[in-house]
């Protein structure tokens, strides 16, 4: 059947013209296809844009529309009311696809919240810009969630024209009765946080590098819902790094003395023979240290002393958990035996290897705990006895080796090894010989050196061979 052009004009105040009428005014949505009959399901306006959240029973109007063949749109009414359009090829595949909506609507529980237009916009106003802040976005990305991350959870607004009441509505479905509770705590947190206010603070420069993410979750968690830290790094290093303090006026003040106490660091001294297992594997104690207490760690070499930033708590579970991987370091240590091997100049670089590499395979094939070369040419082994004895024999393999590839004689054995009457000759006027023969010709025989000479010596810029021939290139072949 060949089709036909629908014209239809949505009329909010009257769900049936949603699919009658043939008008030509403004505002006329034009179809293409054959007639479609529509069964209007009359609801609210929170079950109806439940209806289209894709948390809601993964969108029930798209499984509508796979499942039954049937197009479903939501329109908003008067007041708080909403139709839910379901149009169909024809009239009994409408009616029953209506049923089956009028069912999943009548599944939803809902719950209103009174607010105020000012916290509605601030919640669900979705437009992204330049302009807003990290508070604002932080907010958009918890109503996001809720609307669409939370399964059988939604929330939704009341319509922007309805004045009587502005309110939010929280939607849940049978599956999902039991996180209602904590759903509308969540709801009642964000409206009372749209009353917060922002106050930004300069971070020293010194201090950046001391503040992460587990950090700034700590803080947050210390200050119970009565403000935010927002910490603003600066992009490069002509920039400064900023902080904002977001909250009420008691919980800023809150998170300023909290602040106070977590750039107040304390410090843990660090023996000599822990910083190489400190250190070791990206400094895996330390970020191991440093995620379970959510605190923010800082070595210094010059001071020898690991310094601890976090709250008070934090920085008491970190010291003692540094002070027992000390412990347990002294422990390991006493079992130890150290042995040392003096080398020559040439044979640190053979045992060091590019990059490091023969030094660390070494180590790691032997299972020492440590091998150290130091600037006095002192290799210092450390480890259980039976690990250094290995490590002492891999040592003497790889200089071996090296040494049937490469002989390095030192400048005193060259020396030595000259003969007591050699005669040395200039490198600029040495010339070559005629021949091997005893008796050598005339012309063999050097010249004394004339300095006035342009033969011997071309002046400033002259070629010594004369003019330089052109190179000739030969053409490429083509194929």
């Amino acid at each position: 059947m060949k089709g036909q052009n629908l014209l239809i004009k949505p009329n909010l105040l009257n769900p049936q013209a949603a699919a009658q009428g043939n008008g030509d005014s403004a505002g006329q949505t034009k179809f293409e296809g054959p007639p479609m009959v529509n069964e209007p399901v009359q609801t609210d306006c929170f079950r109806g844009r439940a209806f289209q959240s894709d948390s809601m029973g993964n969108n029930y109007a798209k499984m509508m529309k796979t499942k039954y063949g049937v197009s479903v749109s939501v329109a908003p009414l008067s007041g708080n009311g909403a139709v839910v359009n379901c149009r169909a090829p024809s009239r009994d595949q409408a009616l029953a696809a209506s049923k089956v909506i009028a069912k999943i609507l009548a599944g939803f529980h809902v719950e209103l919240i009174d607010t105020t237009d000012e916290v509605l916009d601030k919640l669900f106003d979705t437009t992204m810009n330049p302009d807003k802040t990290i508070e604002e976005i932080y907010m958009l990305g918890r109503v996001s969630h809720l609307k669409n991350k939370e399964p059988g959870v939604t929330i939704a607004r009341s319509n922007p024209e309805n004045l009587e009441a502005s309110q939010i509505g929280i939607i849940v479905d049978d599956s999902a009765r039991k996180e209602f509770p904590r759903i509308r705590d969540d709801v009642l947190d964000l409206i009372r946080k749209c009353s917060f206010t922002t106050e930004t603070v300069k971070v020293p420069r010194a201090h950046t590098k001391t503040w992460g993410e587990t950090t700034t979750t700590s803080v947050n968690n210390a200050l119970n819902g009565e403000a935010m830290i927002f910490f603003r790094r600066a992009q490069n290093k002509d920039e400064e790094s900023y902080m904002d303090i977001w909250g009420t006026q008691e919980g800023r003040e809150r998170a300023k003395e909290l602040l106070k106490q977590f750039y107040a660091p304390v410090s843990v001294a660090v023996p000599e023979e822990a910083v190489q297992p400190m250190l070791q594997d990206r400094c895996k104690v330390l970020q191991d240290i440093q995620r379970d207490a959510a605190v923010s760690l800082y070595y210094s070499k010059p001071d020898g002393a690991v310094f601890v930033y976090g709250l008070k708590p934090n920085k008491d579970k970190a010291v003692a958990d540094f002070n027992k991987f000390l412990d347990g370091l002294q422990k390991q240590l006493s079992k130890y035996t150290i042995k040392q091997i003096e080398l020559r100049s040439d044979e640190m670089g053979i045992l060091i290897g590019p990059k490091g590499r023969t030094i660390r395979r070494i180590t790691e094939e032997s299972v020492c705990h440590d091998i150290r070369v130091g600037e006095d040419q002192i290799v210092t082994i450390t480890g259980l006895p039976a690990a250094v004895d290995k490590a002492v024999t891999m040592i003497e393999e790889e200089l071996n080796a090296r040494k049937d590839v490469i002989t390095v004689q030192s400048p005193d054995a060259e020396k030595e090894n000259e003969p007591a009457h050699a005669e040395t000759k200039s490198f600029l006027f040495a010339r070559r010989d005629a021949g091997h023969s005893e008796k050598a010709s005339e012309s063999s025989k050097e010249e004394p050196v004339d300095l006035a000479s342009t033969e011997q010596f071309p002046p400033l810029g002259a070629h010594p061979a004369g003019k330089p021939k052109k190179a000739k290139f030969r053409p490429s072949k083509k194929h």
